[in-house]
């Protein structure tokens, strides 16, 4: 059987979800494709959120646990469209479905590999400080010392010799300046790659298969303790890239997968109905007018949606992407600046 090497990393049944129309014979989808810098294009389901090998180069073992997965859920999004579904005794299945919905996304690696590269950086950056050189010397140090304590009796007494000791400070330090020196030049061809390198795909794609070979359960943490679904009539909402966004206790648009404080998650599943989470007593919702602003805002490169608007077109240019973080602004800082305290006596 010929691969599959076409990968959506958005379900097809959703995309099909926010169809602007369908083929004259009723067997194609059509949806508009919104881009920055492009010219918004209605395209076959078939060919949009596609990529060649998304999911691996070598089997199709993960492609298929997704589709084996998407018609349960399928069926869940029709029976909420028909207000059937059981949200009280189903919840941790909606809570996994989302949760697996938002991980698989390329907008999801893309996000993943933005924070990975401004860890980096940051870390580059904070390198030289004296709280950073007193991390790394402590950490040389427990190294050399775990190793000392399995050197034979004879090379102990050799290298605790002040001359031994002398020479031994002088590498250390030699290799200290090094180490920054390489690690920063490991950095600036990192960063110089716009592509997603292959590591972190094949490390995205394991951490898929562990989800889904565990169940694909959502984290306690990330599930909602309990749902609402919002209609409307007037085909307002679209589809990020992302799928799904959240909202903190301030009121901020955040990932649900690295956001702390999550107070609600959206999920756009059609034009006219959003389904909401909630990690606490229900607040005020947004509006179907801030929730597709936060779509866009929230989506990494493209937006689906039924129809085409101009001033939708303008809304991608002007915000697509600028709430496309897996960390807030700030929070690398502080990330990497915390590692720096580790490994204190």
């Amino acid at each position: 059987m010929a691969r599959k090497r076409r990968n959506h990393f958005i379900p097809r049944m959703l995309l099909k979800r926010f169809a602007s129309k369908l083929s004259a014979d009723g067997d194609k989808h059509f949806t508009w494709r919104y881009e920055k810098g492009e010219a918004p294009r209605e395209i076959s389901t078939k060919d949009a959120a596609v990529a060649k090998d998304f999911y691996g180069e070598d089997d199709d073992e993960l492609e298929n646990s997704f589709v084996a997965l998407e018609g349960a859920h399928s069926s869940a999004l029709r029976e909420i469209d028909a207000g059937s579904f059981a949200f009280e005794s189903r919840s941790v299945f909606l809570a996994d479905m989302v949760w697996l919905l938002a991980m698989r996304t390329q907008a999801n690696r893309g996000m993943m590999h933005g924070s990975v590269q401004a860890a980096m950086r940051e870390t580059a950056r904070q390198l030289p400080s004296p709280r950073a050189r007193r991390f790394m010397k402590r950490s040389m140090d427990q190294k050399w010392d775990e190793h000392f304590a399995q050197l034979p009796e004879h090379q102990r007494f050799f290298l605790g010799l002040p001359e031994a000791q002398e020479m031994l400070r002088v590498a250390k330090k030699q290799f200290f300046e090094e180490t920054n020196k390489a690690f920063g030049n490991f950095v600036d061809g990192f960063l110089a790659d716009p592509e997603i390198p292959g590591f972190m795909r094949a490390s995205h794609n394991k951490g898929l298969s562990e989800l889904i070979g565990n169940g694909a359960k959502c984290p306690p943490a990330k599930s909602p303790a309990s749902w609402s679904f919002i209609a409307g009539d007037n085909s307002q909402l679209v589809l990020g890239d992302s799928c799904v966004f959240a909202r903190n206790s301030g009121g901020k648009i955040v990932s649900l997968i690295g956001g702390e404080d999550v107070a609600q998650l959206y999920f756009p599943i059609s034009p006219n109905g959003v389904l909401v989470g909630h990690f606490g007593s229900p607040g005020e919702i947004l509006s179907f007018a801030e929730i597709s602003a936060a779509s866009v805002a929230f989506s990494t490169k493209y937006l689906f949606a039924d129809r085409y608007s101009e001033s939708l077109a303008g809304l991608v240019e002007r915000t697509i992407g600028t709430r496309a973080h897996m960390l807030q602004p700030g929070e690398e800082k502080a990330l990497v600046s915390s590692l720096w305290d580790r490994n204190k006596a």
